[in-house]
């Protein structure tokens, strides 16, 4: 009896191990490079290209002045 659940569960485990490799090589051949293209197509449609590194910089540096701003007046705020 005990030999039989042992053997059930390792084919059990086998079979899951199969299918999520299965799904793992499906997503990495299929969907992840479908997801690239169009993100490219997205990119030369709108005639942008992704932001450079200062860009990016310049874009968080006043995301976050902006934030501190919002959080100064909120905790100078009387309630």
């Amino acid at each position: 009896m005990a030999q039989c659940n042992v053997y059930t569960y390792l084919s059990q485990t086998t079979w899951t191990i199969i299918i999520f490799y299965f799904l793992y090589y499906y997503m990495k051949q299929y969907i992840l490079p479908s997801i690239y293209e169009q993100i490219k197509l997205k990119n030369y449609t709108t005639n942008s290209t992704l932001l450079d590194k200062t860009q990016t910089v310049q874009y968080l540096s006043t995301y976050t002045t902006k934030w501190n701003e919002g959080i100064s007046k909120v905790l100078s705020s009387k309630f």
